[in-house]
């Protein structure tokens, strides 16, 4: 059996475990997916054991960016923008990053839309990755 899982804190608002239940059976793949709260100080105790129990994982609010020492290799974009989302084979991605740029982003924006996407901005490192290759590029 798989072992896949979602780290965070807290994770009580996730609808991830339902979404990747459903995508494992619809696959076919004989797997579970976990909800793991982990609390930051407990991060670097468990992730040795997150990198050699699990068949991957997905990293969530507050983990992205503190991850990052803990693993063997990084995807460009994870490089790049400075967080990773998905771990595999002690690997980080981020699948944020290419989420943000198939959904588009509205070339011309009014005035409010801009102030809340600045506050936005402020708070995600990928999706302030996205809009500086997309502003300036």
């Amino acid at each position: 059996m798989k072992r896949f899982a979602l780290i965070g804190h807290p994770l009580g608002h996730s609808l991830s475990r339902e979404i990747h239940d459903a995508i494992l059976r619809a696959a076919g793949i004989d797997g579970v997916y976990e909800m793991l709260d982990v609390a930051p100080e407990d991060l670097p105790a468990r992730m040795p054991s997150l990198l050699r129990g699990y068949d991957g994982f997905n990293a969530t609010i507050p983990h992205k960016k503190a991850i990052l020492p803990f693993l063997a290799g990084l995807s460009d974009a994870a490089r790049r923008c400075g967080a990773a989302n998905t771990v595999c084979a002690g690997r980080g991605y981020n699948t944020d990053v290419a989420g943000f740029l198939a959904a588009g982003l509205p070339l011309t924006w009014t005035a409010n839309q801009k102030e809340a996407f600045a506050a936005y901005l402020s708070r995600n490192e990928e999706v302030q990755f996205v809009w500086k290759k997309v502003a300036y590029h």
